[in-house]
């Protein structure tokens, strides 16, 4: 009963919408407060393809919203990726035919809630990690075991909250790219993940 009496409104919250929407001119729609109301009451009612929307989600949050018969185009703001810690929040793009009673999701593009992380040089890092493995000296940074063998903490260097998850993630990964190469230069080998050894000329571990 509960999910019939829902529909009789949805749809009686679409007859509202598109009757409000007939008696608008074409063109940008500058206030959008009532519309937006009205959209997401009747979100139900309407067939949504292409992507998913809530339509509480809809109340005051349409922006750029545009009225070409039978056609309604608004973008929205999308918080999730921010929840992730993303800088960035997503903005989606919608078109509603009232004629058809079809929601269509169209893309979306991104705009920047707050200055990015300013981009990590990794070379200082891995030249000064470099030279302390091949003079053998000890570090907070470093874990030396027998035969020479000697890991990285990479954590150490590039801390978990020093930015976001997948920035560290990326700066991490630089850094043991950059890393493996210069040791290589000197004779080391990256035995597993951030893991190293030095090498004989016959192949064999240099002991410490």
């Amino acid at each position: 009963m509960t999910q019939i009496v829902r529909r009789i409104r949805s749809d009686k919250a679409l007859e509202s919408l598109t009757a409000e929407l007939r008696k608008t001119s074409p063109g940008k729609i500058r206030d959008a407060q009532q519309l937006s109301r009205l959209l997401a009451d009747s979100w139900s009612a309407l067939k949504v393809s292409n992507g998913r929307m809530e339509g509480s989600k809809l109340v005051g949050r349409m922006e750029k919203v545009q009225w070409d018969p039978p056609e309604l185009t608004f973008t929205i703001e999308r918080h999730g990726s921010t929840v992730l810690g993303s800088s960035r929040a997503e903005l989606q793009t919608w078109t509603v035919n009232i004629d058809r009673c079809k929601a269509v999701y169209e893309g979306s593009t991104y705009r920047q809630l707050q200055p990015r992380e300013p981009a990590l040089r990794v070379e200082p890092l891995a030249e000064e990690i470099r030279d302390l493995i091949v003079r053998n000296k000890e570090d907070q940074r470093l874990k030396w075991a027998n035969q020479g063998e000697v890991r990285v903490k990479i954590g150490e260097i590039i801390p978990s909250g020093s930015a976001m998850k997948q920035t560290v993630q990326a700066r991490r990964k630089r850094l043991r790219n950059a890393l493996t190469k210069l040791l290589a230069q000197e004779g080391w080998q990256e035995f597993r993940p951030n893991v190293y050894v030095k090498l004989t000329s016959s192949g064999e571990r240099h002991t410490k």
